[in-house]
């Protein structure tokens, strides 16, 4: 999204120009501080113990197949 659609639908809610302005300016602010790096070639998902009647019923599935 634009800055200038984001303005307009503030613009559309009944916000002024000056507090448009000063959020828009505050958002940016805190956008520069933050530093984020996040590896994309490493997997995400919680490691977790599968319950043994879960592990059970893949086991029979699999070996139906």
């Amino acid at each position: 999204m634009t800055e200038d659609e984001i303005r307009n639908i503030c613009k559309k809610n009944g916000m002024d120009d000056t507090f448009i302005t000063t959020c828009i300016e505050q958002n940016n602010k805190i956008a520069d501080s933050i530093d984020v790096q996040i590896d994309l070639h490493q997997s995400l998902f919680p490691a977790y113990e599968t319950p043994d009647d879960i592990r059970e019923m893949y086991e029979e599935h699999m070996k139906k197949n």
